[in-house]
């Protein structure tokens, strides 16, 4: 497979944390949009995240020591996707997913799913977003941008 794109992240984007008055961790939005046990159940997924005017999903996520990543596909409406479409399980009944593995569009590409009621289709190829605790969080990009 090909290298895949990597984008740079607030770190917030893709940890929980604690805001500020609430009981509960709330995960950044690309964490929260883990979706890869959700469209292998039933062909859903959670809320998508934005990213450079596009919807994605994310697929699977990894700590290491000193980062944490995430791999996402773009989500496409499915009236405007130009290629034929299947299911997760379609994907993985012919060899058990290993023809889907070695895909270079990626595993997951062309999966329709649905979110909101609407449908989109998983476009590949994925990419890696890495959490950059350098970069302003979203909260204090848009409160900078107001003065």
């Amino acid at each position: 497979m090909t290298e895949l794109t990597t984008y740079r992240v607030p770190l917030s984007r893709l940890t929980a944390s604690l805001e500020v008055g609430a009981k509960d961790c709330v995960a950044g939005d690309i964490e929260s949009s883990y979706s890869g046990d959700t469209i292998c159940a039933n062909d859903r997924v959670r809320k998508p995240f934005g990213w450079q005017g596009d919807l994605w999903v994310t697929v699977s996520a990894t700590v290491f020591p000193d980062s944490k990543r995430a791999k996402a596909y773009r989500l496409i409406p499915a009236h405007l996707f130009w290629e034929a479409t299947t299911t997760y399980k379609r994907k993985i009944l012919p060899d058990w997913g290993e023809s889907a593995r070695n895909d270079p569009m990626g595993f997951y590409h062309g999966i329709s799913v649905t979110t909101g009621g609407e449908t989109y289709i998983l476009c590949g190829p994925p990419a890696i977003f890495v959490a950059d605790p350098s970069l302003p969080s979203e909260a204090s990009a848009e409160q900078l941008g107001l003065f």
